[in-house]
């Protein structure tokens, strides 16, 4: 039997990624996966793809600066399910750029997607486990380039990720609810001149 069976999980940025494996996974192990990203014709597949497996998808096709229907698609979630059991967070947009040659949209849609619609999500889904009784999982996907180690703006943005949910951590100490923090790591690892995430 699936480990996840009966569970329901939300995935951020699963149009694509690493957001999509994570997502796939989850279907296979059982959970109802409610998958968002801004590619609905990607999303689709996914979640063709999840139900051939033996999974559930629900599909949301928004662009996650829309912090309103974030809000709204993490609800209805556990609405539907009467749970809200792992929230992964793994949607993420980089603009490769030095900090003279940046431009002002392309930081703002970094931090606005990055960071923002982190705490949007992460809020919208504590309170909905509190709501349900769900002793959930908040699971954020940032990257080895918020070290601080002067990864770019990208960097930064992925720095304030891992300040935040560290916070968050402390918040929940005493609660059945978890907030973890993954930051992939280039394979193999290369030097902080060439290093491009991904994430």
């Amino acid at each position: 039997m699936a480990v996840l069976q009966g569970s329901t999980a939300i995935v951020t940025g699963a149009s694509s990624g690493i957001g999509r494996a994570i997502a796939h996974r989850l279907g296979a192990e059982g959970s109802h996966v409610f998958i968002a990203g801004r590619s609905g014709e990607r999303l689709g597949a996914l979640a063709q793809s999840i139900g051939a497996a033996g999974g559930k998808a629900s599909t949301g096709a928004f662009d996650l600066r829309d912090y309103q229907k974030l809000q709204a698609f993490i609800a209805e979630a556990a609405d539907l399910t009467g749970r809200l059991d792992i929230m992964v967070n793994a949607a993420g947009v980089d603009y490769p750029g030095t900090i003279v040659s940046g431009e002002l949209a392309h930081w703002r849609d970094m931090f606005d997607t990055n960071v923002i619609a982190v705490l949007v999500g992460s809020q919208a889904a504590v309170r909905a486990m509190r709501a349900t009784q769900s002793k959930g999982h908040i699971v954020t996907i940032s990257s080895y380039a918020g070290t601080g180690e002067g990864y770019r703006v990208y960097g930064a943005t992925k720095a304030a990720v891992n300040s935040l949910c560290k916070a968050l951590r402390g918040e929940l100490e005493d609660e059945p609810i978890r907030s973890v923090t993954i930051m992939p790591v280039p394979s193999p690892p290369i030097s902080v001149g060439t290093f491009r995430p991904s994430s």
